[in-house]
């Protein structure tokens, strides 16, 4: 069994960014979503592909950028059994990312209603290692890319 260090913790997540709150509309996060694969290149993944978590999202990488977008679904935070639901455009979401993002870091569109002061990304991660070890991974199938050979 392999232990996690702070050193680890800090190498993953450096730059000490705060997690922030921000509410978009369906449509933006659909094109957020298409500028993160636009010119992904599997052997050297830029910075701007998002990882997700309360989402599934799926591309087809055959298809041009900016229309690689196949699905995308939102975990329903209405429901009492938790499923994903389609994102509609014209819904409203409120989304956790850094703020380095939130204020348009790795050419994302700049955010609006971004809550301010969140809690540093790698004090999150050593809570969660702390909270929920052993921690067992699986293959959740959050993020597909297609066509890729």
């Amino acid at each position: 069994t392999a232990s996690v260090t702070m050193g680890d913790v800090l190498s993953a997540l450096p730059f000490g960014q705060t997690i922030v709150v921000a509410t978009m509309s369906g449509k933006s996060l659909r094109k957020m979503m298409e500028y993160s694969v636009a010119t992904y290149n599997i052997s050297s993944p830029a910075g701007s592909f998002l990882h997700v978590s309360g989402m599934k999202v799926a591309f087809d990488m055959t298809r041009p950028a900016y229309d690689r977008l196949v699905r995308l679904e939102i975990l329903c935070t209405r429901c009492y059994v938790p499923k994903y639901e389609d994102v509609r455009d014209d819904a409203v979401y409120n989304i956790a990312t850094t703020d380095f993002l939130a204020k348009g870091g790795d050419g994302f569109d700049v955010c609006a209603n971004v809550s301010e002061g969140g809690p540093v990304e790698y004090e999150l991660l050593v809570d969660y290692i702390k909270k929920m070890s052993p921690i067992k991974a699986a293959i959740e199938g959050r993020v597909v890319l297609q066509g890729i050979k």
